[in-house]
């Protein structure tokens, strides 16, 4: 059609250049080049025009009305020349006139793929020779007056009978090939995929076509499988059968099947077939093997609620099983008790031995608390060297207090791993509902603030939660005031961490990590004052100055370096956090894809779609999103596909059993896989061996960090990584 819309353009400009060089002597030359102006404009929109909707619409139905009017007024402004100029020209002009409007609307053959543009075309230039005809003075024979007429008749006939065959019969080519070669395509894909697989039915749900690879997959030949019930190939699948019968579409039914190869996981879609009339046919669709899908998603789900090391419950985990049991307290089932267990000791043989032997003793000493509490509870990792045992059903304080001493008896005795012997000692906190709370948040608080009124008593005894515990918050009341004036005198500081390619040892950024070092106290660690500032509800406060001073620090660094900044759960959900971020990165002046934004799990615990929003909010801004200590609590695995996360940090923890247990590594593969499938960015934290390094690298994470290439720094000591292009040599220097 184009082409054509080219050719009659062409014809129709070429046309008017004619007819200024006839008219040249008999009209005013300024009238001439503003007449021959328009025709070029307005053949130069045409085609514009016409380019255009052939890009859009392709090879469907082009907007008949837009081309038949636009064919009408070219005509129209096409003849305005020589009807003006016929009555005063000379025979021999006149002769020619008419004779160039002949063949300008001969040029309507052009048109024939839209009839009614060129019946118009046709029609207008017929028209125009007619009126030419009738107003001169001149009296012409019959026979000539009529000629235009029969000659439009008989070409707009001609063109309209043609124009319909060759555009229905074009249309009908392309659409049927476009169809082919997409058909073959798709087919083409399945057939030669190792999971997806075709499959098509008769009416009575017989395969009457089957890819090979479920034969494969069965382990029989799939020319034997044709002619067989659909659902008896898979063992009588009830619910694939039952799906059938229902002769309506279906998607991704999954149903697992018995094979030579052990069980197998099917996802199967399907469409009915209809004849002309409307019957039923069959069904036609595709399947796909999901098996390693679900086995990874079956480890992912089991990692967010067991601790990766001992295999005991992790802090989620024991969260919901207290829930669980203080709910059936409070329907009068007796008491539920919480025990909070310390480890007295165990970072010096962490810090001595390394994180192996450390974590062979935490595992030993799982194994003994699991073995004392036998039938009276569930004993749980909540982190570090930290457990917790829940006890439905306890029988009062008292009870409490025995298994307490019994468990601190048996954690205490000597331990031998590895030729060595280590001992350690063990400190627990209690409380029980709904007798010292009624509600979880409260419980595990206050078991908490027992733990600690147990280590500060001399460690290796059990206390219970009572009124005398306010000298723990007497404690924190005094920390409030410092944090308080830390932020008033600026006291704080932040330190860098590198955030390294896993290709090659270039920093691509920083993890900015708060440092405190109190006028009396010393050093305080960030485990130490964070949580204070949480719950007192500084962490506002302190997570603004952060942000402000990590986006002006990231501002003097080179523009392909990022900075990290770790957000707490109640700082993010902060409905003023969003502007708060946007505000430090304009007064830093800092690019906001130079910014990201580390969050855990536990964001999710409390007001996971409130936390959702924001995270988009952020997002949409142009900051990227981190999910840090991926897999150590809270399962985050239904929001991982909201595409709010750009990267996922595997915790240090995984990194560490990697480099040990098999199983380990599984884990970190589906981690790695699931990310990917959400395109997200893979960090390894906590590097500390070339061991780890090259494993890390070997399972497809993007980026390192850890002691492997650097502790974290001050800000002025980072501008040396930026002036060598190996930050190895640059840190070791």
């Amino acid at each position: 059609m184009t082409d054509f819309m080219a050719y009659h353009a062409i014809t129709v400009v070429f046309g008017a250049i004619l007819a200024v060089t006839i008219l040249s002597d008999a009209a005013d030359p300024k009238l001439l080049f503003g007449w021959i102006g328009a025709v070029l404009v307005a053949n130069w929109l045409s085609l514009t025009v016409t380019n255009r909707l052939h890009e859009r619409a392709g090879t469907g139905t082009w907007p008949l009305t837009l081309v038949t009017g636009d064919a009408a007024f070219r005509a129209a402004l096409w003849v305005a020349m020589p009807v003006m100029t016929f009555q005063g020209a000379d025979p021999l002009l006149k002769i020619t006139l008419l004779g160039l409007v002949l063949c300008v609307a001969a040029a309507g053959l052009a048109l024939a793929a839209v009839p009614s543009a060129a019946f118009a075309w046709v029609g207008i230039c017929t028209g125009a020779m007619m009126w030419m005809l009738w107003r001169d003075p001149f009296s012409y024979p019959l026979t000539l007056n009529m000629l235009p007429v029969l000659f439009a008749a008989v070409m707009v006939f001609g063109l309209f009978r043609l124009g319909q065959l060759v555009l229905n019969q074009s249309r009908t080519n392309l659409r049927l090939a476009e169809q082919n070669r997409s058909v073959t395509q798709l087919i083409e894909e399945y057939e030669h995929r190792g999971g997806a697989w075709l499959w098509e039915t008769d009416q009575h749900h017989r395969l009457s076509y089957v890819s090979p690879q479920i034969g494969m997959i069965l382990g029989q030949a799939s020319s034997t499988l044709v002619g067989q019930s659909f659902p008896a190939i898979f063992g009588g699948s009830l619910i694939l059968s039952s799906t059938l019968q229902k002769l309506a579409v279906f998607d991704k039914l999954e149903f697992e099947v018995a094979t030579k190869n052990g069980a197998r996981w099917m996802s199967v879609s399907g469409t009915p077939r209809l004849s002309r009339m409307g019957n039923f046919e069959g069904f036609r669709g595709i399947g796909l093997d999901i098996t390693e899908h679900k086995l990874s998603n079956d480890r992912l789900v089991n990692l967010a609620k067991i601790d990766s090391l001992t295999g005991l419950p992790n802090r989620t985990h024991i969260r919901q099983l207290f829930e669980e049991g203080l709910a059936q307290a409070e329907k009068g089932f007796g008491q539920c008790g919480m025990l909070f267990l310390d480890l007295d000791g165990f970072k010096p043989i962490n810090d001595t031995y390394g994180h192996s032997k450390g974590d062979a003793l935490l595992k030993a000493v799982a194994g003994r608390l699991v073995n004392a509490v036998a039938g009276y509870g569930q004993v749980g990792r909540i982190g570090g060297d930290e457990f917790a045992v829940v006890l439905p059903n306890i029988d009062g304080r008292k009870a409490m207090e025995i298994l307490a001493q019994r468990l601190i008896d048996v954690v205490s005795e000597t331990y031998l791993i590895d030729q060595s012997q280590l001992d350690v000692g063990c400190s627990i906190g209690g409380a029980m509902g709904p007798s010292d709370g009624r509600t979880v948040e409260e419980l595990l608080k206050r078991s908490d603030l027992a733990l600690y009124h147990a280590k500060s008593d001399g460690r290796g005894i059990y206390r219970h939660f009572d009124l005398d515990l306010q000298k723990k918050i007497d404690h924190r009341l005094d920390m409030e005031r410092a944090l308080r004036e830390a932020l008033a005198e600026d006291q704080f500081e932040l330190h860098y961490q590198p955030i390294v390619s896993a290709q090659k040892p270039q920093v691509v950024g920083f993890e900015a990590l708060i440092r405190w070092d109190h006028p009396t106290r010393g050093r305080m660690s960030p485990a130490e004052f964070i949580p204070v500032a949480e719950e007192v509800g500084l962490i506002a406060d302190i997570g603004a100055w952060v942000l402000r001073r990590a986006c002006a620090d990231a501002a003097a660094w080179p523009s392909h370096i990022s900075v990290s900044v770790n957000v707490s759960p109640l700082q993010l959900l902060s409905s003023a956090f969003p502007n708060l971020v946007g505000d430090a990165l304009a007064k830093g002046r800092l690019s906001p894809n130079r910014l990201e934004l580390e969050v855990t799990e536990s964001i999710f615990l409390t007001d996971g779609d409130g936390a959702l929003k924001i995270l988009k909010q952020l997002q949409m801004q142009g900051i990227r999103i981190a999910l840090d200590d991926f897999g150590t609590g809270y399962s985050s695995l239904g929001y991982l596909n909201k595409a709010i996360f750009n990267k996922l940090k595997i915790d240090r923890s995984f990194v560490r059993e990697a480099g040990i247990k098999k199983e380990a590594v599984l884990i970190v593969q589906a981690i790695v896989a699931l990310a990917s499938s959400f395109n997200m960015t893979i960090t390894a934290e906590g590097v500390e061996t070339a061991d780890e390094l090259k494993l890390m690298r070997d399972l497809g994470c993007h980026q390192i960090q850890g002691y492997i290439y650097s502790k974290p720094m001050p800000f002025q000591k980072t501008f040396e990584l930026f002036e060598k292009k190996d930050t190895r040599s640059a840190i070791a220097s």
